[in-house]
Protein backbone atom coordinates (compact mmCIF):
# COMPACT_ATOMS: atom_id res chain seq x y z
CA UNK A 1 0.00 0.00 0.00
CA UNK A 2 1.45 3.44 -1.16
CA UNK A 3 1.64 5.84 1.95
CA UNK A 4 1.55 9.54 2.77
CA UNK A 5 4.66 11.55 4.07
CA UNK A 6 2.64 11.35 7.68
CA UNK A 7 0.66 8.46 9.30
CA UNK A 8 -0.46 10.79 12.30
CA UNK A 9 -1.17 13.42 13.45
CA UNK A 10 2.20 14.08 15.75
CA UNK A 11 3.92 13.92 12.08
CA UNK A 12 1.90 16.23 10.63
CA UNK A 13 2.25 18.42 13.27
CA UNK A 14 6.10 18.32 12.49
CA UNK A 15 5.46 19.89 8.65
CA UNK A 16 5.40 23.40 9.12
CA UNK A 17 8.72 23.60 10.84
CA UNK A 18 10.27 21.56 7.79
CA UNK A 19 8.55 23.71 5.48
CA UNK A 20 9.70 26.74 6.65
CA UNK A 21 13.60 25.48 6.16
CA UNK A 22 12.74 24.95 2.78
CA UNK A 23 13.41 21.29 2.78
CA UNK A 24 10.37 20.03 1.05
CA UNK A 25 11.94 16.89 -0.63
CA UNK A 26 11.97 15.33 3.26
CA UNK A 27 8.33 14.70 2.36
CA UNK A 28 9.79 13.04 -0.87
CA UNK A 29 12.30 10.54 1.42
CA UNK A 30 9.46 10.23 4.15
CA UNK A 31 6.83 8.96 1.44
CA UNK A 32 9.20 6.50 0.03
CA UNK A 33 10.26 5.51 3.41
CA UNK A 34 6.82 5.23 4.94
CA UNK A 35 5.50 3.32 1.90
CA UNK A 36 8.43 0.39 1.84
CA UNK A 37 8.65 0.53 5.96
CA UNK A 38 5.40 0.05 6.67
CA UNK A 39 3.17 -0.12 3.80
CA UNK A 40 3.19 -3.72 3.72
CA UNK A 41 2.05 -5.77 0.74
CA UNK A 42 2.36 -3.80 -2.78
CA UNK A 43 -0.17 -4.66 -5.80
CA UNK A 44 1.88 -4.07 -8.97
CA UNK A 45 0.19 -1.08 -8.91
CA UNK A 46 1.21 0.55 -6.26
CA UNK A 47 5.15 -0.93 -7.34
CA UNK A 48 4.60 0.94 -10.82
CA UNK A 49 3.84 4.07 -8.80
CA UNK A 50 6.74 3.59 -6.14
CA UNK A 51 9.34 3.38 -8.73
CA UNK A 52 8.60 7.40 -9.39
CA UNK A 53 8.10 8.52 -6.01
CA UNK A 54 11.84 6.66 -5.82
CA UNK A 55 13.08 8.32 -8.20
CA UNK A 56 11.62 11.68 -7.06
CA UNK A 57 13.04 10.99 -3.78
CA UNK A 58 16.43 10.37 -4.91
CA UNK A 59 16.45 13.54 -7.06
CA UNK A 60 15.14 15.89 -4.84
CA UNK A 61 17.65 15.40 -2.26
CA UNK A 62 20.35 15.31 -4.20
CA UNK A 63 19.28 18.84 -6.16
CA UNK A 64 19.16 19.87 -2.05
CA UNK A 65 22.49 19.13 -1.67
CA UNK A 66 24.09 20.59 -4.66
CA UNK A 67 21.33 23.63 -4.65
CA UNK A 68 24.87 25.87 -3.97
CA UNK A 69 26.08 24.59 -6.89
CA UNK A 70 23.22 25.14 -9.17
CA UNK A 71 24.71 24.51 -12.29
CA UNK A 72 25.45 21.38 -11.63
CA UNK A 73 22.02 20.92 -9.96
CA UNK A 74 19.41 22.06 -12.59
CA UNK A 75 20.38 18.67 -14.90
CA UNK A 76 19.26 17.48 -11.87
CA UNK A 77 16.10 19.56 -11.44
CA UNK A 78 15.35 18.71 -15.67
CA UNK A 79 15.20 14.97 -14.48
CA UNK A 80 13.22 15.65 -11.72
CA UNK A 81 10.55 17.81 -13.86
CA UNK A 82 10.61 15.32 -16.47
CA UNK A 83 9.72 12.58 -14.23
CA UNK A 84 7.05 14.97 -12.32
CA UNK A 85 5.33 15.50 -16.53
CA UNK A 86 4.69 12.12 -17.07
CA UNK A 87 3.78 11.15 -13.69
CA UNK A 88 0.92 13.85 -13.98
CA UNK A 89 0.30 12.31 -17.21
CA UNK A 90 -0.14 9.05 -16.11
CA UNK A 91 -2.69 9.49 -13.09
CA UNK A 92 -4.83 12.79 -14.45
CA UNK A 93 -7.44 9.84 -15.51
CA UNK A 94 -8.19 8.69 -12.00
CA UNK A 95 -7.06 11.55 -10.57
CA UNK A 96 -9.82 14.04 -12.51
CA UNK A 97 -11.58 11.84 -14.51
CA UNK A 98 -12.05 8.65 -11.72
CA UNK A 99 -11.24 6.57 -14.95
CA UNK A 100 -9.40 4.09 -13.07
CA UNK A 101 -9.51 1.34 -15.77
CA UNK A 102 -7.51 3.94 -18.20
CA UNK A 103 -4.73 4.48 -15.42
CA UNK A 104 -4.15 1.06 -14.85
CA UNK A 105 -3.89 -0.02 -18.82
CA UNK A 106 -1.41 2.94 -18.84
CA UNK A 107 0.96 0.92 -15.93
CA UNK A 108 0.70 -2.20 -17.83
CA UNK A 109 1.79 -0.26 -21.06
CA UNK A 110 4.49 1.19 -19.05
CA UNK A 111 5.73 -2.33 -17.76
CA UNK A 112 5.35 -3.72 -21.01
CA UNK A 113 7.61 -0.86 -23.01
CA UNK A 114 10.18 -1.51 -20.48
CA UNK A 115 9.83 -5.46 -21.06
CA UNK A 116 10.03 -4.70 -25.01
CA UNK A 117 13.65 -2.60 -24.67
CA UNK A 118 14.98 -6.49 -24.11
CA UNK A 119 14.31 -7.13 -27.88
CA UNK A 120 16.64 -4.41 -28.70
CA UNK A 121 19.48 -6.07 -26.50
CA UNK A 122 19.13 -9.57 -28.19
CA UNK A 123 17.12 -11.17 -25.43
CA UNK A 124 14.32 -13.22 -28.04
CA UNK A 125 12.64 -15.19 -25.29
CA UNK A 126 8.73 -16.70 -26.66
CA UNK A 127 7.04 -14.68 -23.80
CA UNK A 128 8.58 -11.64 -25.20
CA UNK A 129 7.75 -12.34 -29.17
CA UNK A 130 4.01 -12.89 -28.21
CA UNK A 131 4.49 -9.57 -26.42
CA UNK A 132 5.98 -7.62 -29.12
CA UNK A 133 3.39 -9.17 -31.40
CA UNK A 134 0.42 -8.55 -29.94
CA UNK A 135 1.74 -4.42 -29.83
CA UNK A 136 2.32 -4.82 -33.48
CA UNK A 137 -0.98 -5.60 -34.58
CA UNK A 138 -2.83 -3.05 -32.98
CA UNK A 139 -3.71 0.09 -34.45
CA UNK A 140 -0.67 2.94 -35.15
CA UNK A 141 -2.06 5.36 -32.55
CA UNK A 142 -2.00 2.02 -30.04
CA UNK A 143 1.45 0.70 -30.61
CA UNK A 144 4.69 1.48 -28.77
CA UNK A 145 7.78 1.94 -30.24
CA UNK A 146 9.50 5.32 -28.99
CA UNK A 147 9.88 6.38 -26.22
CA UNK A 148 6.45 7.96 -24.69
CA UNK A 149 4.44 5.61 -26.60
CA UNK A 150 3.23 4.17 -23.68
CA UNK A 151 1.27 6.62 -23.21
CA UNK A 152 -0.78 7.03 -25.47
CA UNK A 153 -4.06 6.47 -24.22
CA UNK A 154 -4.41 9.40 -23.00
CA UNK A 155 -4.44 10.94 -26.09
CA UNK A 156 -7.60 10.11 -28.48
CA UNK A 157 -6.76 9.29 -32.00
CA UNK A 158 -7.08 12.67 -33.51
CA UNK A 159 -5.13 14.61 -31.20
CA UNK A 160 -2.88 11.70 -31.85
CA UNK A 161 -3.32 11.95 -35.65
CA UNK A 162 -2.13 15.84 -35.30
CA UNK A 163 1.22 15.34 -32.98
CA UNK A 164 4.28 16.55 -35.41
CA UNK A 165 5.43 13.21 -34.86
CA UNK A 166 2.08 11.33 -35.80
CA UNK A 167 1.12 9.03 -33.09
CA UNK A 168 4.21 9.64 -31.26
CA UNK A 169 3.77 12.20 -28.36
CA UNK A 170 6.96 14.13 -27.32
CA UNK A 171 7.84 15.46 -23.92
CA UNK A 172 6.29 18.95 -25.08
CA UNK A 173 2.93 17.41 -25.96
CA UNK A 174 3.14 15.72 -22.46
CA UNK A 175 4.26 18.94 -21.15
CA UNK A 176 0.88 20.40 -22.61
CA UNK A 177 -0.99 17.90 -21.49
CA UNK A 178 -0.54 18.41 -17.53
CA UNK A 179 -2.47 21.65 -18.47
CA UNK A 180 -5.85 19.98 -18.07
CA UNK A 181 -5.00 20.34 -14.04
CA UNK A 182 -3.27 23.33 -13.91
CA UNK A 183 -0.48 25.34 -15.91
CA UNK A 184 1.82 25.06 -13.28
CA UNK A 185 4.05 22.34 -14.90
CA UNK A 186 3.95 24.37 -17.96
CA UNK A 187 5.12 27.72 -16.58
CA UNK A 188 8.51 25.94 -16.38
CA UNK A 189 9.11 24.88 -19.79
CA UNK A 190 11.42 27.70 -20.20
CA UNK A 191 13.55 26.42 -17.81
CA UNK A 192 13.69 22.80 -18.68
CA UNK A 193 14.82 24.32 -22.24
CA UNK A 194 17.42 26.75 -20.51
CA UNK A 195 18.43 23.10 -18.45
CA UNK A 196 18.61 21.07 -21.55
CA UNK A 197 21.18 23.50 -23.28
CA UNK A 198 23.68 23.67 -20.29
CA UNK A 199 22.94 19.53 -20.09
CA UNK A 200 23.47 18.81 -24.03
CA UNK A 201 27.27 20.82 -23.64
CA UNK A 202 27.81 23.35 -26.18
CA UNK A 203 29.41 26.55 -26.73
CA UNK A 204 26.92 29.15 -24.51
CA UNK A 205 26.46 26.35 -21.94
CA UNK A 206 28.78 27.69 -19.19
CA UNK A 207 27.30 30.86 -19.48
CA UNK A 208 23.67 29.58 -19.37
CA UNK A 209 24.61 27.69 -16.27
CA UNK A 210 25.66 31.25 -15.09
CA UNK A 211 22.20 32.01 -15.21
CA UNK A 212 20.88 30.20 -13.16
CA UNK A 213 21.10 30.82 -9.31
CA UNK A 214 20.54 29.23 -5.76
CA UNK A 215 17.26 30.53 -5.04
CA UNK A 216 16.08 29.48 -9.48
CA UNK A 217 16.69 26.21 -8.34
CA UNK A 218 15.21 26.52 -4.64
CA UNK A 219 11.62 27.81 -6.53
CA UNK A 220 11.33 25.95 -9.34
CA UNK A 221 12.65 22.65 -7.75
CA UNK A 222 9.45 23.41 -4.84
CA UNK A 223 6.82 24.25 -7.58
CA UNK A 224 7.55 20.73 -9.26
CA UNK A 225 7.59 19.15 -5.98
CA UNK A 226 4.46 20.43 -5.11
CA UNK A 227 2.72 19.40 -8.19
CA UNK A 228 4.21 15.84 -7.84
CA UNK A 229 3.09 15.71 -3.84
CA UNK A 230 -0.52 17.14 -4.98
CA UNK A 231 -0.95 14.18 -7.65
CA UNK A 232 0.69 11.60 -5.56
CA UNK A 233 -1.15 12.09 -2.60
CA UNK A 234 -4.77 13.20 -4.76
CA UNK A 235 -4.02 9.53 -5.97
CA UNK A 236 -4.16 7.55 -3.04
CA UNK A 237 -7.09 9.03 -2.05
CA UNK A 238 -8.74 7.76 -5.45
CA UNK A 239 -7.51 4.38 -5.18
CA UNK A 240 -7.95 3.60 -1.26
CA UNK A 241 -11.23 5.45 -0.59
CA UNK A 242 -14.27 3.86 0.18
CA UNK A 243 -12.74 0.75 -0.11
CA UNK A 244 -13.54 -2.13 2.80
CA UNK A 245 -10.25 -1.95 4.23
CA UNK A 246 -10.09 -0.13 7.19
CA UNK A 247 -6.17 0.83 6.93
CA UNK A 248 -6.99 2.17 3.52
CA UNK A 249 -9.30 3.85 4.90
CA UNK A 250 -7.05 5.64 7.48
CA UNK A 251 -4.71 5.86 5.40
CA UNK A 252 -6.97 7.74 2.97
CA UNK A 253 -8.52 9.98 6.17
CA UNK A 254 -4.57 11.17 6.94
CA UNK A 255 -3.93 11.73 3.21
CA UNK A 256 -6.29 14.17 2.87
CA UNK A 257 -5.53 15.96 6.33
CA UNK A 258 -1.73 16.03 4.33
CA UNK A 259 -2.86 17.56 0.76
CA UNK A 260 -4.71 19.92 2.44
CA UNK A 261 -1.55 21.04 4.13
CA UNK A 262 0.56 20.69 0.70
CA UNK A 263 -1.70 22.86 -0.49
CA UNK A 264 -2.14 26.24 1.66
CA UNK A 265 1.60 25.79 2.54
CA UNK A 266 4.44 24.47 -0.11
Amino acid sequence: MLLPPVLSKDQLGKLPEIINKNVTWVLSVWSYSNTNSKGNSHSEVDEAVNIFLKRVSDLSQSIHLLKKMPGTAIPLWRSLYETVVVFRVLTQPVILNNNEQLFLESIKRFKDFDRLKLLQDGVRTEELLVLDKMYRDLKPAYRMDLEYDWLNLNFDELALKKLSKRYHPSFRDLVFRTQETNYNLRGLLDYYQKASEILHFNYSSVKAASEITTEDVEKITNVVLKEFYTDYLSLIVKLYDGRVSEQAQGVVDITIETLEFVKKNI
